[in-house]
């Protein structure tokens, strides 16, 4: 096994490219680009102040550094070194800070989560988004297939609610609802194919409902004894979009089907440890998607 030589990176921040072609690495105020395969220094930013956070662009040509406790964002072209852009947010200050699955917009989120605010790299508009509520990580999660944002906002009321943007469109609105099966929602994420949201409560509660677009409820579940005493910490739809994992903070799995989005299995719970084999279960998503499979076949 070969090694390369050692390089100094600060605060853990380094970062492969989305294509797997480059290899983006802090040292304090500098921001290196290597070659992933040779290690060879492609390029080498300078910023005004301390990185405390690097992030690829979807197209993995420009690279955005955070500098969070200036307030200010500086954005990098791996095409036109000679190419650079500087987002200030001023006083309202800055907690964190993403791309848009366009590779041409930048999301801002103010300190106290006062508001999101949208950069425009091609048209330098700037856009403001109201009631963003705090989650971990963000309050916003975006469909890989298509242009839409789902937002979890936290009205004047202390309701939550759902918006749906299209970025495609200069971010227009184009679904809103309320959740009211949820009073403190804490997670968000798309189905596959971007026609269902499955949300979650708060980890004191065991409950997770599914919702389509334009706010129709699909299905609630919550468990009828009181074993999971604590709520979701994740969900993840298969690649398929045929089921959703739901993990725990009991250290338990539930699979929920796509077709009726009801509980198909539940129990893998983790062992303390791995044995001669013994502890885990290996399983195929087709054994819960026999329905849909048919489905499929079908049409």
């Amino acid at each position: 096994m070969n090694f390369s030589e050692l390089f100094k990176v600060t605060s853990r921040q380094c970062l492969f490219s989305p294509n797997g072609e480059y290899l983006a690495s802090v040292n304090q105020y500098r921001l290196v680009i290597r070659s992933a395969t040779t290690l060879e220094i492609i390029n080498l930013f300078a910023c005004v102040d301390t990185i405390e956070t690097i992030e690829w662009s979807y197209d993995s040509r420009l690279i955005l550094a955070g500098l969070i406790k200036r307030n200010a964002v500086q954005v990098f072209s791996l095409d036109n070194p000679e190419w650079k852009c500087k987002i200030d947010e001023g006083s309202a200050g800055l907690c964190n800070v993403h791309w848009a699955p366009d590779s041409r917009h930048i999301l801002t989120t103010a300190q106290f989560y006062l508001r999101i605010t949208v950069w425009s790299l091609t048209t330098k508009n700037v856009s403001y988004i109201k009631y963003p509520k705090k989650l971990t990580p963000n309050s916003y999660v975006f469909s890989l297939l298509k242009p839409y944002m789902a937002l979890v906002e936290r009205r004047n009321d202390s309701t939550d609610h759902i918006s749906i943007f299209d970025y495609s469109a200069n971010w227009s609105m184009i679904g809103h609802f309320q959740p009211t099966d949820l009073e403190d929602l804490q997670g968000i994420e798309w189905s596959p194919i971007a026609d269902v949201l499955c949300l979650w409560e708060n980890s004191f509660e065991y409950k997770i409902v599914f919702y389509t677009l334009d706010g129709q409820l699909l299905n609630v579940y919550k468990p009828e004894n009181e074993r999971l005493s604590l709520g979701v910490r994740s969900a993840r739809w298969s690649p398929t979009g045929q089921v959703i994992v739901v993990g725990d903070y009991e250290e338990c799995l539930t699979i929920f089907s796509y077709l009726t989005y009801k509980k198909v299995q539940t129990s893998f719970e983790h062992p303390q440890k791995l044995t001669s084999g013994k502890g885990y279960t290996i399983l195929k998503e087709e054994e819960y998607s026999s329905d849909q499979q048919e489905i499929v076949d079908s049409t």
